[in-house]
């Protein structure tokens, strides 16, 4: 664009010689918090699904949201997604994005919410990577978004993430571990390099019990998630 705004310039005196002034290109790098000894940018939850909202909305019956803790009568749920990002094989920087989707709007593509850059080994506090993700969650849980003269509830409806990432985010054991099942409570045998089921009574894992750290080999700190209305259970589905 650089390129052909310097050709047409000359016959065109009002148009710029730099294809980041049309762009609007920030001419300063964004706002950047220390973070788990790398840097963390958070460009927000609220404006985003104020733009998706802006371009229309559509009923949307998925996924899971337990409508009975709203507060109004419509109400506005976003989709959240974490993995990590490898930037090169000679490094051990790596990105991890939290990325959003507004599940009514017509527009289902998907924004960034934040994401941090740092080494892989500085992963273990996901609660200091996901403070300004849940601390806007909740405050838009608890006042509402006012949009098009109407105010909506909020939720966060569900976690899409890949076992390593679910494993970050819900503070639990790796999934290949003696207790690594999201989902029902028993103890894995290892069999050779793998860990395979050997009981046939299945006990379920329930939202409340999890939110209160009673699962002492599963969980090894709380997570900050559970400070929203989200069961980190039933609500976080397996890939």
């Amino acid at each position: 664009m650089t390129e052909l705004l310097h050709i047409l310039q000359p016959f065109h005196e009002i148009l710029p010689l730099d294809g980041r002034t049309p762009l609007c290109t920030p001419t300063s790098p964004h706002n950047l918090t220390a973070c788990c000894g790398g840097f963390f940018a958070y460009l927000g939850v609220k404006v985003n699904v104020l733009k998706r909202v802006a371009s229309g909305l559509v009923p949307c019956k998925y996924p899971y949201v337990r409508k009975s803790a709203s507060t109004y009568s419509d109400i506005l749920t976003v989709t959240v997604s974490v993995d990590g990002l490898p930037l090169s094989a000679s490094s051990t920087k790596t990105f991890w994005p939290i990325l959003g989707i507004l599940d009514q709007a017509v527009d289902k593509v998907p924004f960034v919410i934040g994401i941090f850059y740092g080494p892989e080994t500085k992963r273990s506090n996901s609660n200091e990577v996901l403070k300004m993700f849940v601390d806007e969650c909740l405050i838009l849980q608890s006042e509402g978004i006012k949009a098009n003269k109407n105010t909506y509830s909020f939720r966060v409806s569900c976690v899409v993430a890949d076992a390593p990432a679910r494993s970050f985010v819900k503070c639990i054991a790796s999934h290949n571990s003696l207790h690594g099942c999201e989902k029902c409570v028993q103890e894995d045998v290892f069999v050779g390099r793998a860990t395979w089921p050997y009981s046939k009574t299945l006990q379920l894992r329930k939202d409340c019990t999890f939110k209160n750290i009673g699962y002492k080999d599963h969980q090894r700190d709380k997570s900050r998630l559970s400070d929203l209305d989200l069961g980190l259970v039933t609500q976080v589905p397996l890939d």
